[in-house]
């Protein structure tokens, strides 16, 4: 049985993924982009559709990861909020030298909708973690009082979310750095912030 690093065939189906959807890309793609036989992929992910939910998985753990990174990296929650989102519109986002700014999951969801019910259910499952953090990102704000004590920090976290999506889907036609970040700032000039 050849050995291969199971981390660097997630992260080069990732890739393939973002760059074509799940939809167009075939077992064929897969092979070639993972230099792997059919027989390795179903003996080391089941199926195509078993690897993309590795996929998935590995999205989300890294999303959450590098908001976790932003948030550690200061004592002030919102301003972590804020850098993890001028990061994650960030080129160096996509493991691709090419545009795919738009988040994968969000990419998933409106691809897929009701034709794999059970990958689009998995792909809201991971923006709905994202969000969570979100949440208790803002509570932290809340508690350091930086976000007013009556802000409703569930409302605000879906409220963040549905800006993150707009504004990832903005940075796949947008190049300009300097109005990502101008976008960036009048979302979170927009929160409830205490003066």
């Amino acid at each position: 049985m050849t050995k291969y690093d199971r981390q660097a065939a997630i992260d080069k189906a990732m890739e393939l993924f973002w760059q074509r959807g799940y939809q167009a890309t075939t077992m064929r793609d897969l092979q070639q982009a993972l230099d792997m036989r059919p027989g390795s992929i179903y003996s080391g992910f089941g199926s195509k559709e078993g690897l993309f939910r590795e996929v998935l998985n590995c999205y989300t753990q890294n999303s959450l990861d590098l908001l976790n990174k932003h948030l550690t990296q200061t004592s002030d929650a919102m301003a972590g909020l804020e850098r993890f989102f001028y990061a994650s519109l960030e080129p160096g986002d996509c493991p691709s030298t090419e545009p795919c700014r738009i988040c994968l999951l969000t990419k998933v969801v409106t691809e897929i909708g009701d034709s794999h019910q059970e990958l689009a259910e998995c792909a809201r499952l991971s923006l709905e973690y994202i969000e969570h953090a979100f949440e208790r990102a803002l509570r932290a704000s809340q508690q350091q009082g930086k976000l007013e004590e009556s802000a409703n920090c569930r409302e605000l976290a879906c409220w963040l979310q549905m800006q993150m999506i707009g504004l990832r889907v903005y940075a796949s036609v947008q190049s300009d750095p300097e109005c990502l970040r101008q976008m960036v700032a009048r979302v979170f000039n927009a929160l409830p912030v205490t003066s």
